[in-house]
């Protein structure tokens, strides 16, 4: 079992259908990633590819 599927199972699964349990992780996925690329842009960080 992935960690992926892990976090799904035990924190999003068991509180939602899983279309809403799938959306919300999917949110909470990109909150997080949003998150950390805002600390990095107010530190004056930035990446580039």
């Amino acid at each position: 079992m992935s960690l992926q599927e892990y976090i799904y199972s035990h924190f999003f699964a068991p509180f939602a259908s899983p279309p809403n349990a799938s959306l919300l992780y999917a949110l909470v996925y990109v909150g997080l990633c949003w998150a950390a690329m805002f600390v990095l842009y107010r530190k004056g960080i930035t990446l580039k590819i």
